[in-house]
């Protein structure tokens, strides 16, 4: 799927873990500036290891925003099969459907985890290609939902 401009909007939030670590840099900046004890170096490794570690899941979980994962169709479901069930087991704001191109598009509601999720279907033969991200720009990432969400539908499709 191409990057729009909103995607790329979303690494704005890579300035907190970067925050971070120019924070860590700082202090061990000030530890060879002006000859300080070694525990001021040893602290500077925590901001400077955390805000790598942020950035690192954050970096992540922009890219799952973006990929789709491969789902077979072992039931051998339909679209509109599909779209029954997709109701059925999602509190749904709005669903579209377009039965000769095999795609569908769910918009989620409100969780505790999410402001809504973008849920994109497209069928490709026997499998099913699945992406869940936040809607809209004012969430970049989500903790677990979009995982949930594929998971929820893998189990749809599979079980």
């Amino acid at each position: 799927m191409k990057r729009t401009f909103d995607d790329y909007l979303n690494y704005f939030i890579l300035i907190f873990p970067f925050g971070f670590v120019s924070i860590g840099f700082s202090i061990a900046f000030g530890y060879f500036k002006h000859n300080l004890e070694i525990q001021q170096l040893l602290i500077s490794i925590i901001p400077i290891s955390l805000g790598l570690l942020f950035a690192y899941f954050t970096l992540k979980r922009l890219n799952e925003n973006i990929t789709f994962e491969i789902i077979e169709n072992k039931k051998n479901l339909e679209i509109d099969n599909l779209k029954t069930a997709l109701e059925n087991n999602f509190r749904i704001n709005d669903i579209y459907i377009d039965e000769k191109l095999g795609f569908i598009e769910v918009l989620t509601k409100l969780t505790g985890f999410s402001w809504g999720e973008r849920i994109t279907i497209i069928k490709d033969g026997n499998l099913y290609l699945v992406n869940s991200r936040p809607s809209g720009t004012s969430q970049p990432v989500t903790i677990t939902k979009d995982r949930k969400n594929i998971k929820k539908i893998r189990s749809i499709l599979t079980e």
